[in-house]
Order: C-alpha cells, then structure tokens, then sequence
C-alpha cells in the first residue's frame, strides 16, 4: 500500500501504509453511507421523533 509515496513522493506515514488504510476506510465509510441513505435516514427520523415525545 505505497500508492500515496509513488504519486506524491512523499511519506506522509514513514512509509506504514496507515494513510492509505484511512483512505481505503474513509471510502468505505462514504459508499456504504451512500447506498444506505433511506434506512439512515429513516433510523435518524425516528430517533428524533421518539427524542421529542420524550421532551414534552
């Protein structure tokens, strides 16, 4: 997992490889994201609806 030292050349992590990892998770993190926008959503629209019965 050098890719980030071939194309900048530099070692931002002293060539570990953990910059490249947080880039691959931060990615997956995203698309998963994404994809599941409407159950997100939904769970988040319901959570703050049971949050505001509680408030009153």
């Amino acid at each position: 997992m050098d890719y980030f030292e071939h194309w900048f050349g530099v070692a931002p992590d002293g060539g570990s490889g953990l910059l490249e990892l947080v880039y691959v998770g931060l990615g997956v993190t995203v698309v998963t994201a994404l994809l599941r926008r409407r159950s997100i959503v939904a769970f988040v629209r319901k959570r703050l609806s049971e949050l505001r019965f509680l408030w009153r």
